[in-house]
């Protein structure tokens, strides 16, 4: 054990005397506890502030404590650190009389002590401190790699300035840096989701009404920020993936969508056959579909069920088939249809309608490496058609 982690293992012993401390103390380290006595409360307070594991003290110590040191002690801790205190009181006596610990993170003990109950609570305490010390490792952890990345994307615009006539390249560059800083976040992120989780286990029953809505949010807020990671992820993928076409059968990709994604089972859904085979990347076309599919369903009018028609029509004069998403929502204003395909175009707030502003996007993307198109019609308050143009396969399967 380095003397860091021996540091923070430490139990910290308050008792009324030499002797009651040095009992304690014995039996503390029979039990593989590293203790330190402490000869009085500023003591202990100065020893918290240096690191420790948990403190054991009588309740005379708290309630003699008339400068509030060890009150003034806890609150200079870091944001991470919620320190246990153990404290041993009266039988039978009233647990509020410690009112200027009522702050803190407090477990009681009636005397006298039964030392097989000391023993566990002193593990449970030191349990709990470790926890809070992986905490603020792993805030270390995010606080390094947020520097890393600030580092890294002032190296970027240096490239992006010293290439700024190649801007083919430059476009590649920040697409390949997009993926690899949206792969990194998701880790962080389910950090921030997993501490949530165990800090609502362990301190949820602690937390005032407040306080759960504080945690809640973080909770949400972790889980939009992992879907807007994933679709940054996703348009970055299509972006810069190699391509291999092939004929894809239309109907039956459809129905898988249709199956897969249960979000799709709130609505309602129409198939028009037949739907022709076409020359399509699988994996593209299928996010193409599903993202058409969503928004359909998404956007739809007060009282109204959604409903969302899918046909095809060949072009006679091309060798291209027009997939149409016909939906009754609420409809796009035509000075909108440009904007909505662009990364967080957006028509709407994500209070009223929840998406990363995406979507679209990745749908045009797909088309163009696909050698298609994407595009609609609409009116305000009269539904949406959106269409996906692609190839017609060689041969039908």
């Amino acid at each position: 054990m380095n003397d860091e982690t021996a540091q923070r293992e430490r139990v910290l012993v308050l008792m009324p005397t030499r002797k009651d401390s040095e009992r304690t103390i014995a039996f503390l380290s029979d039990a593989n506890f590293h203790c330190l006595a402490c000869p009085d409360l500023p003591a202990l307070c100065r020893e918290i502030a240096r690191g420790a594991g948990a403190a054991l003290l009588t309740e005379e110590a708290i309630l003699q404590d008339r400068e509030q040191c060890l009150a003034a002690t806890l609150r200079q801790e870091p944001s991470w650190s919620n320190f246990p205190l153990i404290v041993l009181v009266h039988s039978g006596q009233n647990s509020g009389r410690l009112s200027a610990a009522q702050m803190l993170n407090v477990t009681l003990i009636e005397r006298p002590v039964r030392f097989v109950t000391l023993r566990s609570v002193v593990e449970a305490a030191l349990r709990h401190r470790r926890q809070q010390y992986q905490i603020r490792d792993t805030l270390l952890q995010l606080t390094q790699a947020h520097r890393e990345l600030e580092s890294a994307n002032q190296d970027l615009e240096m490239r992006v300035r010293e290439r700024t006539q190649k801007l083919q390249e430059t476009v590649s560059e920040l697409e390949a840096f997009s993926y690899t800083v949206s792969h990194d976040l998701r880790a962080p992120l389910r950090a921030i989701e997993g501490y949530a989780r165990a800090l609502a286990d362990d301190y949820g029953a602690k937390l005032d009404a407040g306080g759960k809505v504080f945690l809640a949010k973080i909770s949400a807020a972790a889980a939009r920020l992992d879907l807007l990671v994933q679709d940054v992820l996703a348009y970055s993928r299509i972006a810069k993936g190699e391509i291999h076409l092939q004929d894809v059968n239309l109907a039956k990709l459809v129905q898988e969508a249709v199956e897969t994604y249960p979000q799709f089972r709130n609505g309602s859904i129409i198939v028009k056959e037949p739907l022709p085979v076409v020359r399509a990347h699988p994996a593209y076309l299928i996010q193409c579909v599903s993202n058409l599919l969503g928004n359909g369903l998404k956007f739809a009018r007060p009282d109204v069920p959604p409903l969302v028609t899918i046909r095809a029509e060949e072009d006679p004069n091309t060798d291209n088939v027009k997939i149409w998403f016909e939906d009754n929502g609420i409809g796009i204003a035509p000075e909108h249809f440009q904007e909505i395909f662009q990364i967080f175009g957006r028509v709407h707030s994500d209070k009223q309608y929840e998406g990363t502003g995406i979507g679209l996007a990745i749908v045009r993307k797909a088309a163009e490496r696909m050698g298609g198109s994407v595009g609609l019609t609409s009116e305000v308050g009269k539904g949406s058609r959106f269409w996906l143009s692609l190839k017609k396969a060689n041969a039908t399967h």
